[in-house]
């Protein structure tokens, strides 16, 4: 009962969860403390548990000792029966005897219809001490999830704090909070529980030093800046808790029985592949899921071109015309491509040579269309997670297969044609913003065009 009134009080408190953030009325380490008194009084439960389920070990074997028992004594019963009806002049000693041994009968009978029933009532509270243990632990763990939501809940209401009141330049971005330092502290704890479950994410003193952190794709983050450090903290914890979530886990398992079943033919499943990959694809699965979904959409081309097409096209760059043609220009872009990855971060880099070497080749093998600015950035995606063999045929797949002939061609036709699109569906679904655009005279395209070119790489955040 004491749970149940503590989770009663703790749910009702969450009614006032937002102003309790600014008070500082519901802080970490109470919503811990909280917790603990529930996981001390589960281990109360299981230990009260324990003992029920020992003592009905103990009544049970002391039933089976009396059952034998009694067994032991009928037999005896019948035994004696019969030799002293055979025996003559001892009938009297004879029925003395009989009901000796039926009053023993009839106690151990009674003693044994009372362990039955003493059986039946520990084993009806071993039942009701189970379902209530399995109730307390699913209301911790409801009480966990909520406590995780919260957290995922306030470091998106600091991430969403920051301002650029000159502009948008990075270098003015503020983080506008009140209370001091409190929200600081209360970032730095929170950073510090969860590098216990991913030691990977950065620490604030790290960061604060202007040390250098690379994260799982290989991408530089340093600050000088404090706002725009607690604001890239705020984002690692969000990824984080989103991570831990109970429907994350539930997709990684969605994905983990699919790739079992159809690993070696995703393509050939895309009723069951589209919403898998709508809600993402997991990094352990990406290149798999990426080369396979490539060659299928590539397949007559490869067929036709020979599994050594690319390797013939790269042997044949240094005397090409077609690849000197595209050569400066793929020059002017290898090192804009992903300049803070580390992969790409020196120009004599294995990442900077396959990059050249896929846009030379890709210029070769389609000399229409040739190079387009945005191509580097999709080919510099693709070999985050694959070869540059595949991310050729990435290219290929993108550049023909998926998009019109024109959309990568010298007119960028069929890109265009996307924004005028784009603004049709603005003017019809967000009217307002719409008509503001048009008033202050912004032409949409000219934000828009590299998104669509580059596959939104550099216009939502990278793990999307």
């Amino acid at each position: 009962m004491g749970l149940v009134k503590a989770s009663e009080e703790y749910l009702c408190s969450s009614l006032s969860s937002d102003s309790a953030i600014d008070r500082g009325d519901a802080s970490s380490a109470e919503l811990a403390g909280r917790l603990q008194d529930l996981e001390k009084e589960l281990i109360s439960t299981k230990c009260e548990l324990a003992k029920v389920m020992n003592r009905q070990s103990s009544y049970q074997e002391l039933l089976v000792q009396r059952e034998d028992a009694i067994r032991f004594l009928e037999g005896r019963l019948d035994t004696s029966s019969v030799s002293e009806l055979a025996k003559t002049g001892s009938g009297k000693s004879s029925s003395k005897n009989d009901k000796d041994l039926q009053e023993r009968l009839r106690v151990l009978q009674n003693q044994n219809k009372f362990l039955n029933e003493e059986v039946k009532k520990l084993a009806k509270l071993r039942e009701t001490d189970r379902n209530s243990f399995y109730q307390q632990e699913e209301k911790i763990r409801t009480l966990e999830a909520e406590i995780e939501k919260w957290k995922l809940d306030y470091v998106l209401l600091i991430q969403s704090s920051i301002r650029f009141p000159t502009g948008d330049s990075v270098e003015d971005a503020e983080l506008i909070l009140f209370g001091g330092d409190r929200h600081k502290i209360r970032i730095k704890r929170l950073l510090e529980e969860a590098r216990r479950i991913n030691p990977g994410l950065p620490t604030y003193e790290s960061l604060s030093n202007q040390e250098v952190h690379v994260d799982s794709y290989g991408f530089r983050h340093k600050f000088e800046d404090q706002s725009l450090l607690l604001h890239y903290l705020c984002q690692e914890l969000a990824q984080h808790y989103l991570s831990q979530a109970g429907t994350y886990e539930e997709h990684q398992k969605r994905w983990t029985h699919f790739m079992r079943q159809h690993g070696k033919s995703v393509a050939s499943h895309p009723k069951e592949l589209k919403p898998l990959c709508r809600g993402g694809i997991p990094d352990r699965f990406r290149k798999q899921v990426w080369r396979q979904l490539v060659h299928f959409k590539c397949k007559d081309i490869m067929e036709e071109k020979g599994p050594h097409y690319f390797r013939n096209l790269c042997s044949h760059l240094p005397d090409s015309p077609l690849a000197s043609q595209y050569r400066k220009q793929i020059s002017l872009d290898l090192m804009r491509t992903m300049p803070s990855n580390i992969k790409f971060s020196a120009p004599g880099s294995k990442g900077i040579m396959d990059l050249q070497d896929v846009l030379l080749a890709y210029c070769c093998h389609n000399p229409t269309i040739g190079y387009c600015q945005g191509m580097n950035f999709i080919v510099g995606m693709a070999l985050l997670f694959m070869d540059a063999q595949d991310a050729f045929w990435t290219l290929v797949a993108v550049a023909e297969k998926f998009f019109s002939n024109h959309y990568f061609d010298q007119n960028l036709i069929g890109a265009q044609a996307d924004q005028q699109v784009l603004k049709d569906l603005l003017a019809h679904r967000l009217p307002q913003l719409y008509r503001h655009l048009e008033a202050i005279d912004i032409e949409l395209s000219t934000v828009t065009l590299n998104w669509f070119l580059a596959i939104f790489f550099d216009a939502v955040p990278f793990m999307v």
